[in-house]
């Protein structure tokens, strides 16, 4: 997985980010193993769905600005994010992966 760029500062994460949750989405790309050449990807749609419901990301941060952020900070063609239910099925393993970077 890519690492975020030493170009982009912290005030750029701030704007999308509250307090250290950065950190949090930065160790959530890593454990999922995202690539480059993402196009779609349901792990970042969970990781914007768990942090944005879980009050990580402001408010003012929409699906498309997320996505514009993560093409352009991790140098990827990212086509969109999806809404997706953080709490579905489909999600579980996700969710125990989150819960062990939060607790």
């Amino acid at each position: 997985p890519k690492e975020v760029p030493v170009s982009v500062s912290e005030y750029e994460h701030q704007g999308y980010f509250k307090g250290n949750a950065f950190e949090i989405w930065q160790e959530m790309y890593k454990r999922f193993k995202i690539e480059k050449s993402t196009k779609e990807s349901v792990d970042l749609d969970f990781m914007y769905a768990v942090m944005s419901k879980k009050g990580l990301i402001h408010e003012t941060v929409g699906l498309n600005d997320m996505r514009d952020w993560v093409s352009r900070v991790y140098e990827m063609d990212l086509s969109k994010l999806r809404y997706t239910d953080i709490n579905q099925k489909a999600n579980n393993k996700r969710m125990s992966i989150y819960k062990s970077i939060t607790e």
